[in-house]
C-alpha cells in the first residue's frame, strides 16, 4: 500500500477488491433521534446530524468490506 496515494486514486479496495465504499472514522458529540414512518420504513436523519460537532477524525480511509485502512485522508 502507497501512502502518497489519494482515495481518487482508487477505484475498489486493493485488500479484498470490494466496490461497496469506503469510510473515516470519526467521533462525535451531540444528540439525535430516529424517526420512523407508520410504514415501518426509517426516514433519513440528516437534519439530525447537522447538529453534531466532530470532536475527532481518523487519519486514515477504510475498506467498508475488510476495514483494512485504504490510504491516508487528505484534503481534495
Amino acid at each position: 500500500m502507497k501512502i502518497n496515494n489519494i482515495i481518487t486514486d482508487f477505484d475498489c479496495c486493493p485488500h479484498c477488491g470490494g466496490t461497496w465504499g469506503y469510510y473515516t472514522k470519526v467521533h462525535t458529540s451531540g444528540k439525535w433521534h430516529d424517526n420512523t414512518f407508520w410504514d415501518h420504513k426509517i426516514k433519513e436523519n440528516t437534519e439530525m446530524i447537522d447538529s453534531f460537532g466532530d470532536t475527532w477524525e481518523s487519519a486514515w480511509y477504510y475498506c467498508c468490506e475488510c476495514n483494512k485502512k485504504i490510504c491516508k485522508r487528505t484534503e481534495i
